[in-house]
């Protein structure tokens, strides 16, 4: 009798397991019918452009497989054809987070952000993408935003050197024969108002200007600040306290009281780490904030820039029996490897333009070449970039000596920190930046 009950007990437990998984089987069938009528519902309402719906088709499909990678771009694709831009971006992240070795989903957000002209939200997303396996369309996005410029209207007559300041970046500009001074993006700084017009220190908030035939330290709103009893031929930008000066045909040093200091020059630098050029009798040599000289009068020239200074970065270029040699700033050679010419360092680690014979190339500030001597003209690398000249137009080149903007400029500068560069086309000089690093 119980071994009766036993098979009828099992018997019913296995009609029960029959029928639990029948129900499973019915149930999953279900579920697949559904999904791929979902499915099917969204692709007829995407030919017809009633995305509105397709959404919510794709939504429900995601309520059965929340995890499909697909679905996700899918519904993402039909956000951006509505103009919900909001989860446009939400869906691409989701399904970044989802599988972060697919590309899709970094190439559409990629590709949104170039579209709205936010070039740098591009290179982020792209650059966030080092676990995607077939890297190629992502790679080339990359190294074409990279190089993507934009030009800044500014049409001036002349735009001096740029001279960074922490995060930010100044140049002196001239337009109808006034001067004023601009920022990286093309903003301007100080209004075009005076005949001349020097680099601002921000230590004490002036800058250098001449104007109605007065030479006068000027605040940011342009008022006069720091003003000399005597009458100065020439003044130039304040740094470690001191400013060069020029009164009665010789140049010297001034500090904010117009306490004058050794005017026995014939030209005077301003200051950067702690050095500046002079030039005396003919010769040029490196003096200290001190006011004492670091070195003797051993040069032919110390290369300056627009606004005076020679040593804003580690390696300074003098010129010593007609050739270009680098020293640094207190006046040891770097190097005795000696140039026909060379431009100056235009970055603290960047190659510097020199000349053998005719032609320009590149070299480290140890004198090694690291690009051969075959352009025409050349300014210094900065930002992994140089300026180069081949024939009459002007272009930029990466570290390899690979083109990467165009030849397209009658004259072109290195860029600055904040990735911006002057360039020079007919008699106007404007300002092209880096997309990945302008404001936009």
């Amino acid at each position: 009798m119980k071994k009766t009950t036993g098979v009828l007990v099992f018997i019913g437990l296995l009609v029960l397991m029959v029928g639990t998984w029948g129900m499973v089987i019915v149930s999953k069938g279900k579920t697949i019918a559904n999904y791929n009528s979902y499915i099917e519902s969204a692709h007829k309402y995407e030919e017809k452009e009633i995305y509105i719906d397709a959404v919510e088709a794709y939504k429900k499909a995601l309520e059965i497989e929340p995890n499909n990678y697909d679905i996700v771009l899918a519904l993402a694709d039909d956000y951006r054809k509505l103009g919900d831009t909001d989860s446009f971006i939400s869906q691409c992240k989701k399904a970044i987070g989802m599988d972060t070795s697919k590309a899709a989903a970094y190439e559409k957000l990629a590709d949104y952000y170039v579209n709205g002209q936010k070039f740098k939200d591009a290179l982020t997303v792209l650059r966030s993408a080092k676990d995607v396996n077939e890297r190629g369309k992502i790679d080339n996005m990359i190294h074409e935003l990279k190089y993507r410029v934009t030009s800044t209207y500014v049409s001036a007559q002349q735009i001096g050197d740029w001279y960074t300041q922490g995060n930010s970046s100044l140049a002196t500009y001239q337009y109808k024969e006034r001067w004023g001074m601009i920022g990286s993006y093309g903003k301007k700084s100080v209004a075009v108002q005076y005949s001349q017009i020097g680099m601002y220190d921000p230590e004490t908030g002036v800058y250098p200007c001449l104007l109605n035939n007065e030479y006068y330290y000027a605040n940011s709103d342009g008022n006069k600040k720091y003003v000399g009893d005597n009458k100065y031929d020439y003044l130039g930008a304040i740094s470690s306290g001191l400013a060069p000066a020029k009164r009665d045909g010789k140049y010297g040093y001034i500090d904010v009281q117009f306490s004058e200091k050794q005017f026995e020059y014939e030209y005077a630098g301003a200051f950067a780490q702690g050095v500046a050029a002079v030039k005396k009798d003919g010769k040029w040599g490196l003096i200290g904030k001190d006011l004492k000289m670091v070195t003797g009068f051993d040069y032919d020239e110390i290369l300056v820039d627009s606004n005076g200074f020679c040593s804003l970065y580690d390696t300074i270029v003098v010129v010593q029996n007609g050739k270009y040699i680098f020293i640094d700033k207190s006046g040891k050679k770097l190097t005795d490897k000696q140039f026909d010419g060379a431009k100056m360092a235009a970055s603290a680690d960047g190659a510097i333009a020199v000349k053998t014979g005719d032609k320009w190339g590149f070299a480290d500030s140890k004198g090694n070449m690291v690009i051969d001597a075959k352009y025409a003209d050349a300014n210094s690398f900065s930002l992994d970039m140089a300026p180069i000249k081949l024939t009459d137009r002007w272009g930029y080149i990466d570290k390899e000596g690979n083109g990467v903007i165009g030849m397209d400029y009658e004259y072109a500068r290195p860029f600055n920190a904040q990735g911006a560069a002057v360039v020079q086309n007919g008699t106007q000089w404007n300002i092209i930046v880096l997309c990945e690093y302008g404001e936009g």
